[in-house]
């Protein structure tokens, strides 16, 4: 029950992600990552709060560790990282790096300056 909940949350937290975003872009390829990320942490949250739903009305015994560690992690690490991703211009030239590699490592480097704040 919970892996299906799981999977029709993800699935309609990325069409509703998708259709609110509108008509795809040129622009599309670069935010795919972040509109991934987002619509996993929405989802997790959907999740979240329907098993709570769930257990209140007494058709699960108890909400499984995992989802609500999930959940809290991708609202406070992976939907700020998707956002610092989304702005990043990739400074990983220096090294060698390049694209994806690029952004995703000025993002980490930028998270984990604002955790240390």
């Amino acid at each position: 029950l919970v892996l299906l909940l799981l999977a029709a949350t993800q699935a309609g937290a990325l069409v509703f992600t998708r259709r609110s975003l509108g008509p795809a872009n040129a622009d599309d390829s670069r935010d795919s990552v972040p509109v991934l990320m987002c619509a996993l942490a929405q989802g997790l949250t959907w999740a979240r709060a329907a098993l709570l739903l769930l257990l209140l009305g007494g058709w699960v015994d108890a909400l499984p560790h995992a989802v609500g560690a999930a959940s809290f992690v991708t609202s406070w690490v992976v939907t700020p990282f998707a956002y610092l991703y989304h702005e990043a211009v990739g400074v990983g030239y220096g090294w060698g790096a390049s694209g994806v590699v690029s952004r995703a490592a000025e993002a980490a480097a930028v998270l984990a300056l604002l955790a240390v704040l």
